[in-house]
Parts: structure tokens; sequence; C-alpha cells
């Protein structure tokens, strides 16, 4: 279990309440706190009487970097725009592209094309293909028996 300390622990420019970081990262006070009993929130500490505040650490930004990029990805994908007022929030497209690629990768151990249907697979195949002509001009690299 979460240490208990009162609120007034810390400065108050290093932490954050529940609803602070909500607002911050486009979710609700309620879906927070479950996260922070999951102790799924770096920082996260309680207080006497059971409130939620967040002790702001590199992990926390990190976090919260990571949360907001869901929420922008998510609404891109949904064909949503972002109000004029609010700048985008994005990581470097490197970044993002090795995101998505290790989450298809995870997901492909999962769920191994051997179970699909062929025309799924020669779809897969026709999607990565400009990603390997890319990645190596000269055609993929082969593996030896030696090095296996």
């Amino acid at each position: 279990m979460a240490k208990k300390v009162t609120f007034e622990a810390g400065s108050k420019g290093s932490r954050l309440r529940s609803g602070e970081l909500a607002g911050i990262v486009g979710c609700t006070r309620k879906r927070i706190c479950e996260l922070a009993v999951d102790r799924q929130i770096p920082g996260a500490k309680r207080t006497k009487g059971g409130h939620w505040y967040f002790v702001r650490c590199p992990a926390l930004d990190r976090w919260i970097s990571e949360r907001r990029m869901g929420v922008d990805l998510r609404a891109a994908k949904n064909g949503i725009k972002l109000p004029r007022n609010r700048r985008a929030r994005s990581w470097p497209v490197p970044v993002q592209c090795l995101c998505k690629f290790t989450s298809a990768v995870d997901l492909l151990g999962k769920h191994p094309h051997t179970r699909w249907k062929p025309e799924q697979v020669e779809h897969l195949k026709s999607l990565l293909l400009p990603v390997t002509r890319a990645l190596w001009p000269d055609g993929p690299p082969r593996r030896d028996k030696e090095s296996s």
C-alpha cells in the first residue's frame, strides 16, 4: 500500500492533484485514482484523508508524455481535430514509428500469421514490402546457419 502522508508534504509546485493530472492526460479523476491504486502511475502518494497526489519526477513526466501521445494518436486515428488553442503533443516521428512497430511485433507474437487467412497474410506482406525495401535496398539480409 502507498505511504499515507499529509497533503502539506513537499512544495506545491512539485506535486499534482488527481484532477490536475486528469486534465493534463485527458481522462477522468476516477480513472486516475484507479491507475494510482493499481500502482501504474509513478510518484503516486496517498494522503491520510485518502486523496491521491503525484510527486513530479522524471518517471511521472515520461508517463504523462506517453499518455498524452496516446490521446493524440487515438484522436488522429478517429479523425478528431485538436482545438485551435491547444498545441499538438507529439513525439518525434522515429519514436512514434518504433512504438507502433513494437506494438505490431508484440501482436504478431501473440497472434502468429500462420493462423491468419491467406488473403490477410498477403495484405500484411504488401504493407511491409515498402518498409523492407527502404531498410534493405539490396534485399533483406539472409540468416546464415552459423549465425542462428
